[in-house]
């Protein structure tokens, strides 16, 4: 059960956060799982794989968590076959069946249920995408360009949640009412 919040709580860091919620649910391991969905350079590929590992290390240890660095992992889907240019909801189903089969094993220790787990933990709801764009937007960063993948240089990615439906873009954040405007673009899919 979460302590209660009191004055005398110290607000905690992201890193921190990680770890108290990897010990509170007995978790082993913690991170993304992550599609490639775009192909044909593979050095680029890679470099985007060695940039966000030496970012995540980077910052944790900023942040004075360095223990969870050996928690960290990153679940890697390759598969030209499959993945290459994937859309959104293609690789949410597939994460789904992914998490369903595969998180008890991964999370042996877990103090929560199965079905909590698949809900609630960031690794179990959420995966990244990385088609052509992403890998841009990574790799193109000024200080990403240069020998140091650990740099402060910006990039994004997609961060998809497992649990989003089209519906849930069209109800009113203010008075939860749904509301499917007439649109004149495709929905983004989470």
């Amino acid at each position: 059960m979460p302590t209660p919040m009191t004055d005398e709580t110290p607000i905690l860091n992201e890193a921190a956060k990680v770890k108290r919620n990897l010990n509170q649910d007995n978790h082993d391991r913690w991170g993304f799982a992550i599609y490639r969905c775009t192909y044909g350079d593979d050095a680029a590929w890679d470099r985007f794989k060695d940039i966000i590992t030496a970012r995540a290390q980077k910052e944790i240890r900023e942040l004075g968590e360095p223990g969870i660095l050996d928690e960290l992992e990153w679940t890697i889907f390759d598969d030209r076959e499959i993945f290459d240019n994937a859309t959104a909801g293609f690789l949410r189903e597939h994460f789904n069946q992914w998490k369903r089969d595969n998180c008890e094993r991964e999370q042996p220790r877990a103090t929560r249920l199965v079905e909590v787990m698949l809900l609630k933990t960031p690794r179990c709801r959420y995966f990244i995408r990385v088609d052509r764009e992403v890998l841009d937007s990574v790799l193109g960063a000024p200080g990403n360009r240069d020998a140091d993948p650990g740099s402060t240089a910006t990039g994004w990615v997609h961060l998809i949640d497992t649990m989003w439906t089209a519906e849930m873009d069209c109800v009113d954040s203010d008075t939860e009412e749904f509301d499917m405007p007439d649109l004149d673009f495709e929905l983004i899919e989470g």
